[in-house]
């Protein structure tokens, strides 16, 4: 696993682990396969830097949530959707809409539609994770050819037919800058969630199912979360939207909730989610509470899409 440097000026890799590990650098690691124990088609999702068991990966789907639920329309965070096959990146799109239908069910007690738009929202890099975004790109590109930011490919007016399924998608390149690069403002977070905000809420004749990932989908992913939240579930109560925006499941069960704070965010693109609550004055955008993990106190319920009919009201409950 790789991330940006704090000062912008490179990349640094996740340190090692010793043995098998649910540690920020490492979660999910445990259920990876190793370089002596590719999957028999040939798959695996390896990289380098994040040893854990004495093996090399980089987390896999354990950081993958539903964030919300609204008119039909399913808004999934995580890691991003692509391995190796025989030494090349692929778009994984059978593991990623098994994930998305698993955490579906675990978290809302609801699968997704027989028919639905996958919207694969990338927030990563075209330089050091470039080999990753054009395998991701891959598959929606249609009739285009020349990736570029902010577009949807295919067009706003097309869909690209995946394959294997009776499910049609749009890839949509949204490079998140850190904070000495630019930061929210370049990168245009505003417009992201709006765009996302739009989907979400619109009852579509075939529903949306929207994935919006970085690498490990702590950072940058974290990021967009807070954010979203911020405009769409917990305006007037920013500290909630930093606790649901970091919630994660730690393992591919969805046996384990919790956080990716303190680590993660890490400040520079904590302060994107920031500067993006900071755009209404009369927040307090503080961010400081590390640790409440939602469900687990008085003061929160389960997800943050909760209605008053759950047997544990929100009190940050949104209209669904």
């Amino acid at each position: 696993m790789i991330k940006i440097k704090e000062d912008g000026s490179g990349w640094e890799y996740a340190q090692g682990c010793s043995s098998t590990s649910t540690s920020a650098n490492c979660t999910g690691c445990k259920y990876l396969t190793t370089p002596s124990q590719t999957n028999s088609d040939g798959y695996s999702m390896l990289n380098s830097g994040c040893p854990c068991g004495g093996n090399t990966g980089v987390a896999g789907y354990g950081h993958a949530y539903l964030l919300d639920y609204k008119n039909y329309n399913f808004l999934f965070r995580g890691p991003r959707p692509v391995l190796q096959k025989n030494g090349k990146w692929v778009f994984d799109q059978k593991g990623l809409l098994a994930t998305l239908q698993s955490r579906a069910k675990s978290q809302l007690n609801r699968s997704l539609p027989d028919k639905f738009i996958l919207v694969d929202i990338s927030l990563i890099d075209d330089t050091g994770e470039g080999p990753q975004l054009n395998a991701e790109y891959a598959p929606f590109k249609g009739n285009s050819t020349a990736l570029a930011k902010h577009q949807y490919f295919p067009s706003n007016t097309t869909f690209a037919k995946l394959s294997g399924n009776d499910i049609k998608g749009r890839f949509i390149w949204w490079q998140m800058l850190t904070k000495q690069a630019g930061g929210a403002s370049k990168s245009n977070l505003d417009g992201l969630i709006t765009q996302i905000s739009s989907i979400m809420n619109k009852k579509h004749r075939i529903p949306y199912v929207l994935y919006f990932h970085c690498s490990a989908g702590e950072d940058r992913t974290g990021e967009v979360a807070i954010s979203y939240l911020l405009k769409q579930r917990m305006s007037d109560t920013p500290e909630a939207a930093y606790i649901y925006g970091t919630t994660i499941y730690t393992d591919p069960d969805n046996k384990t909730k919790g956080r990716t704070t303190p680590t993660n965010p890490i400040p520079t693109y904590l302060a994107g989610a920031n500067w993006y609550c900071q755009q209404d004055p009369k927040r307090v955008c503080s961010f400081t509470d590390q640790t409440t993990v939602p469900g687990k106190s008085s003061n929160t319920c389960e997800y943050p899409w909760s209605n008053n009919n759950s047997t544990k009201p929100c009190i940050f409950a949104g209209q669904n």
